[in-house]
């Protein structure tokens, strides 16, 4: 429980200490988080930016702006799907990769709908576009909510083939499709409708349950074969993948398919190919690697660009199509390789060793950075973090156990400057550090050398009950932790294992101040603190290891009384584990969570008995606030005159946990301590 009680202290101030690196530059530590970034640039044909186009994903949503740019956070995940959608326009979505600490980029291109025509409901409506036919019955479209509807119906209609440029840049997602059986297959298609009902004021409308729409495609010329019968498929925008519904029937007197469908988004007419795999690589004219390159894969009735990212220069493609000529090229920025044409056979995995070649100079394109962090005792920092920004972008590595990180390679920016934030966060500090730099222009990689962070090692050992060396194993609730003068407040100053002469390490700011090193090892131990001062680069404890001394347990139970002396409404909670509590002479058993009291300015109180433990007890203001100016609460612990505590808190003070104040108290055989308080002055020993 000692465990958790600590966890709930760090948690609560973990804001409240941002940093202590003296005279460098410190700079905020970036939240942790799995959500990531999305950002690009809806544009229409002809490369114009749009502005007011709603962009979605993972349920969030984001206008673009004058210049067509956007950027939405998303769940890190492998594959997320991005929708934009315009009025007049035909909706486009794309998968795109998304990875922790990075910004994933993804552009779409809108097309504006090739008709808009309006009619009677209970008429219906033939529309054809591009040799293309959209065929609605009488009275068959009701309101979104499946209501009747009676009037004009705006229906906006599209029809584009992907051996058309402007069909490329229009198709949504991927060319893979999950069939009915759930096995997912590559797609080659022959066409793509897109159909959106409107009302007059612009409110969606739908097929009646039950009604249907008949489709009809006109056949690709760039298409060779005409089979019998082609698979519809719906696009969905949630999942990022095509989905097969229905059939269209080949009417060689027309030279076109044909078939029926029950809702409206962008249809498809697709032949399943079997899949096939192409693995090879991209270089420069030196033969040097590129770690990053636009790959087009292009075939009749396909057509497949993504953004390939190796630092080793290979990529692999596993969804090509097999059995269609497929052209395949790389492209940096305008430069492009030469194109190579190939088929592949049903189910091969291909491994080309011949690079494609793009005319360029890679040192003049891409680049990477890497160093060494050390402490000022000279000892190399470990798992700390690096954050690379260039331009708008934001990169991160960390450091080994050697102290040294490289990163990825990226798109050397245009000033050719990048900045670095170098920060020991993972090791329980907030040091932060941050430079600019030049880049190497003679090579791919800048080694910045070595960087110091002011930093003070902390070295110490733990014994256990009997004077042994303690070795934690990092599993249950073994701990080492440091507090500072106000409280529990170094962000992840703890570590879960020492090594088996019970020795341990870890940093903290070099910032002079009085802390306190902890050691426990479960609910049922704890040891003595010991202090120390850090205000040297390596502060060695020596042979004067933590002693973890046993806890006994008794029946004896302990009163806490609770006194509100404020002028203000407080709020006191008690964090447990489970034991046994009587308040107010009604016993009951608690699982591990939290007890709430509310106390008015009255100075009304309450009793509760606990047994022998270890328990949280913080106070709060009942309006939320942070000012405790005028606060006056009393904690009396058992009967024991010298354990009453006054909390007196003034607006300015700077040590609140948020909205909390916070202390420890260990309960043991009837007698009552306070352990660890965060508010500084005259406190009961």
């Amino acid at each position: 429980m000692k465990n958790n009680i600590i966890k709930v202290l760090l948690i609560l101030v973990i804001a409240l200490f941002s940093g202590c690196g003296g005279e460098e530059e410190e700079v905020p530590t970036p939240p942790v988080s799995s959500v990531s970034t999305v950002t690009g640039v809806i544009k229409d044909v002809s490369g114009d930016p749009l502005l007011g186009v709603k962009v979605s994903a993972n349920g969030n949503e984001v206008i673009t702006d004058i210049n067509g740019t956007y950027s939405i956070e998303v769940e890190v995940n492998e594959q997320v799907s991005v929708t934009a959608e315009l009025d007049n326009y035909a909706q486009n979505s794309r998968n795109v990769e998304v990875f922790e600490n990075t910004v994933s980029n993804l552009d779409l291109t809108l097309v504006l709908v090739d008709k808009i025509v309006d009619f009677d409901v209970r008429v219906g409506a033939t529309i054809i576009t591009k040799g293309a036919t959209v065929s609605l019955g009488a009275s068959t479209i009701v309101n979104e909510d499946g209501s009747n509807f009676l009037g004009t119906v705006t229906a906006k209609v599209s029809f584009n083939q992907v051996t058309s440029s402007v069909g490329r840049e229009a198709f949504p997602g991927d060319y893979v499709g999950l069939e009915t059986n759930g096995d997912e297959t590559v797609l080659q298609s022959y066409g793509f409708i897109d159909v959106t009902l409107e009302d007059e004021n612009g409110n969606l409308l739908r097929l009646a349950d039950g009604e249907t729409a008949t489709l009809t495609y006109p056949m690709d010329v760039n298409i060779a074969t005409t089979p019998a019968t082609i698979p519809l498929w719906y696009y969905d925008v949630v999942q990022g993948i095509w989905v097969e519904d229905g059939i269209a029937t080949y009417d060689a007197g027309t030279n076109t398919y044909t078939g029926t469908v029950t809702h409206f988004t962008t249809w498809n007419l697709d032949a399943k190919v079997a899949r096939a795999a192409y693995n090879s690589c991209i270089e420069d004219i030196n033969g040097e690697r590129v770690p990053s390159a636009i790959v087009r894969f292009q075939a009749p009735g396909y057509n497949r660009t993504f953004i390939h990212n190796d630092v080793s220069g290979n990529f692999s493609f596993i969804n090509a199509p097999s059995g269609l000529p497929i052209s395949l090229s790389a492209q940096v920025d305008s430069t492009i390789s030469a194109i190579r044409t190939f088929t592949l056979v049903a189910g091969e995995s291909r491994d080309d060793t011949k690079c494609l070649v793009v005319d360029l100079d890679l040192a003049d394109t891409f680049s990477s950075v890497s160093g060494t962090l050390i402490a000022l005792d000279g000892s190399v920092v470990s798992n700390s973090q690096v954050l690379i920004a260039y331009g708008d972008n934001i990169i991160s590595t960390t450091t080994d156990n050697n102290g040294v990180f490289q990163s990825t390679i990226f798109a050397r920016p245009v000033d050719g400057k990048v900045s670095l934030t170098f920060s020991a966060d993972a090791q329980g500090t907030t040091v932060n550090v941050k430079q600019t730099y030049v880049l190497d222009t003679t090579s791919v990689n800048t080694n910045i050398g070595i960087i110091e962070l002011k930093l003070s090692r902390l070295v110490g050992c733990v014994n256990d009950s009997f004077g042994n060396p303690f070795e934690f194993t990092g599993e249950g609730d073994g701990n080492v932790i440091i507090d500072n003068p106000y409280g529990f407040s170094l962000p992840g100053a703890i570590i879960d294992a020492t090594d088996t002469d019970g020795k341990f390490s870890l940093y903290l700011p070099l910032d002079g101040k009085v802390h306190t090193v902890y050691a426990f090892s479960d609910f049922n131990e704890e040891t003595a603190f010991q202090n120390f001062t850090a205000n040297l680069p390596l502060i060695d404890l020596g042979s004067s290891c933590l002693q973890l001394d046993t806890l006994p347990s008794s029946d004896i139970k302990t009163s806490l009384s609770i006194v509100n002396n404020a002028s203000k409404d407080v709020q006191v909670k008690v964090e447990y584990q489970t034991y046994e509590v009587n308040i107010d002479n009604t016993s009951s058993v608690y699982s591990y969570g939290s007890l709430v009291l509310d106390y008015t300015s009255s100075g009304s109180f309450s009793t509760l008995t606990y047994g022998d433990g270890i328990y949280l007890v913080k106070l709060g203001l009942m309006d939320g606030s942070l000012d405790f100016s005028d606060v006056s609460v009393s904690i009396i612990l058992g009967d024991q005159i010298d354990q009453v505590l006054t909390v007196p808190v003034g607006s300015t003070m700077p040590y609140q946990g948020g909205e909390w104040f916070f202390f420890e108290i260990e309960l043991y055989n009837g007698e009552a301590k306070i352990k660890l308080l965060n508010v500084l002055g005259n406190l009961p020993s």
